[in-house]
């Protein structure tokens, strides 16, 4: 398990996904005109504002995530993700069988 540490925020995360689960928003970028085909023309109208942060701790929890022993958030095993896990073990134990 690999250590993700927020620049904005400075938490910490057990894994990828976790720490691109507590970022949200949109990023900054430029509005083009749109032709009548629908396809951006190259035409800039203006720019959109970055929307992006960081969830609250709050926010953070109520996704589902934890603290493990490290104090570093992680994505909480349900039942049904450790039975997902299970199914794809088995499945590589049979591919490696073959």
């Amino acid at each position: 398990m690999g250590k993700n540490i927020c620049g904005g925020c400075t938490l910490i995360f057990g894994s990828l996904t976790a720490f691109d689960k507590h970022r949200v928003g949109g990023y900054k970028g430029f509005i083009y005109e749109l032709a009548e085909t629908g396809l951006p023309t190259g035409k800039i109208l203006g720019e959109r504002p970055s929307t992006r942060r960081c969830l609250t701790v709050e926010e953070i929890q109520a996704l589902g995530m934890v603290q493990n022993d490290r104090g570093w958030w992680i994505e909480e095993l349900t039942e049904a993700k450790r039975e997902q896990l299970e199914r794809l073990k088995q499945k590589k134990v049979a591919e490696i069988e073959r």
